[in-house]
């Protein structure tokens, strides 16, 4: 599991710089697509926690952590991702 771990956060970073670079485009082509784009982004982040929640609905084979711990690592994963 670690090596799998390892991949999925280079196919990760790679998904974020792929994203900034787009970004920045958009932002010289289309600002207000940017800021658009930047809007739906806070607003998706903001509901991690409640999908997570949601989620945590499912039977506990399916699920990694309880409902409290899914929230929680929610939430530092959206405040992480939004700084």
């Amino acid at each position: 599991f670690a090596e799998i771990a390892r991949d999925e956060a280079r196919h990760a970073q790679l998904a974020w710089d792929v994203h900034v670079f787009l970004q920045a485009k958009l932002a010289l082509d289309d600002p207000a697509g940017a800021a658009l784009v930047d809007h739906l982004q806070r607003e998706a982040l903001a509901n991690l926690p409640k999908l997570a929640r949601a989620q945590s609905d499912q039977p506990r084979a399916l699920r990694p952590f309880s409902a409290a711990t899914a929230v929680q690592v929610a939430q530092v994963f959206a405040r992480q991702l939004a700084a």
